[in-house]
């Protein structure tokens, strides 16, 4: 009987095997215990490394409770306040020294043309060569001089205009008067056709160099730096 009963149970269908639980599957482990930081000693984590224990913060200096006063500045220099020199003051300039440029030019021109002419009397008349170098030598020491004369006036104008006198343009006027009235005598009789020419040019450059000293700006600037 009883071997019938433990053949009939082996003969049964085999037992399932038996479920492992759900909440195994699931389980998420536990994350291990931070170890408390000691300062004098280190973690008291058995397995955990030891930390050095670190120096105390340094407090920052305390900041002054004074007002803040900004630095002095620099002093400014005399010449920064002063105005800017306008564009038709400047041009005038320029004209003057072009003018004087020009001046020096035409003395040479003139000097050459003296040279040439005195050659030639000398050609057609041997026997006057005296009364020839006397004479070339005279024209070439009125050239040099009024030359010399010029160039100074015009440098002489340029640097008073451009400090900011008013003179120069009362003066620059009349000797444009002066000039128009050499020149008109000169176009009117013979004489070396270059020493003309440059007669002209000086003239044009002395008329724009005034025109430009009475415009505004010219007057402006003027008026402004005799106050100052």
């Amino acid at each position: 009987m009883a071997t019938h009963t433990v053949t009939a149970r082996q003969s049964g269908p085999p037992a399932a095997p038996q479920a492992a639980p759900l909440a195994a599957y699931h389980a998420v482990p536990a994350p291990a215990p931070r170890a408390a930081y000691d300062p004098a000693g280190g973690s008291h984590s058995p397995g955990g490394p030891k930390w050095a224990p670190q120096p105390p913060a340094v407090p920052w200096p305390e900041r002054s409770r004074e007002p803040y006063s900004p630095a002095p500045a620099w002093p400014a220099q005399p010449g920064a306040a002063q105005r800017g020199i306008p564009a038709s003051v400047l041009t005038a300039v320029r004209l003057m020294y072009a003018g004087a440029a020009v001046n020096l030019v035409n003395v040479l021109v003139s000097l050459a043309g003296i040279n040439l002419i005195k050659t030639a009397f000398e050609t057609q008349h041997p026997l006057a060569q005296d009364s020839a170098q006397g004479a070339a030598t005279l024209a070439a020491a009125g050239v040099i001089i009024s030359g010399a004369v010029g160039i100074w006036l015009w440098l002489g104008l340029a640097s008073a205009t451009r400090k900011g006198r008013r003179w120069p343009r009362t003066a620059g006027t009349i000797l444009l008067g002066l000039d128009t009235i050499g020149l008109l005598a000169t176009l009117g009789r013979a004489g070396i056709p270059a020493v003309k020419v440059f007669g002209v040019l000086i003239w044009l450059i002395g008329l724009m160099a005034v025109i430009s000293l009475w415009r505004r700006t010219s007057s402006e600037y003027f008026a402004a730096s005799r106050r100052r």
